[in-house]
């Protein structure tokens, strides 16, 4: 088993996210604004820009909780032009690119925070950034792979491996090297 300090897997989780947020600013300028609130019946109804939104928002609720102690994901601004409007959902992602860019160094040590229930009101757990920063990797991927069916639906193909795990693409990459001549 490897060992890392937490203030390298914080670096490593923060990359990470940025780097599946910069993947998101991209498929934003793919689909413009014509495409970018519509909603598709096929996935319940919902837009990219709802799920842009989402991911979005709980990246927030992070950088909020770094300041705060308290993460809330519950509690979010639920900011409807972040849902409706493709260039204000840009501004806002690189505004959030940025602010975990500062998390990227390996000088932020991991620290103990909570995070708000979402089942019992007023309840609080324990969690750590590091932890949180991985959640919001699969989160984003999650929301991702439900952007993907969406777009598809409007004729716009998401890039290769938009909405896919980044353990998945190193497997993938690693069973390509292992089959190769």
């Amino acid at each position: 088993m490897v060992s890392a300090s937490f203030s390298s897997v914080i670096a490593r989780a923060a990359q990470a996210n940025i780097q599946l947020l910069a993947q998101g600013a991209d498929l934003l300028q793919r689909l413009g604004p014509d495409r970018y609130a519509v909603p598709v019946k096929t996935c319940f109804n919902s837009s990219a820009g709802g799920h842009f939104r989402h991911v979005i928002e709980h990246g927030q609720a992070v950088v909020v909780g770094l300041k705060t102690g308290v993460i809330d994901y519950e509690g979010r601004a639920r900011d409807r032009l972040i849902e409706t409007q493709v260039d204000h959902a840009s501004e806002v992602l690189g505004r959030l690119q940025r602010e975990l860019a500062e998390l990227t160094d390996g000088a932020v040590e991991d620290r103990g925070l909570a995070v708000r229930s979402e089942t019992v009101p007023g309840q609080e757990m324990a969690t750590t950034l590091a932890r949180e920063l991985e959640f919001l990797i699969s989160h984003t991927v999650h929301h991702y792979a439900l952007i993907t069916v969406i777009v598809g639906e409007q004729g716009v193909e998401a890039p290769r491996g938009f909405g896919m795990a980044p353990s998945t693409m190193k497997y993938q990459q690693e069973q390509a090297i292992g089959c190769a001549p």
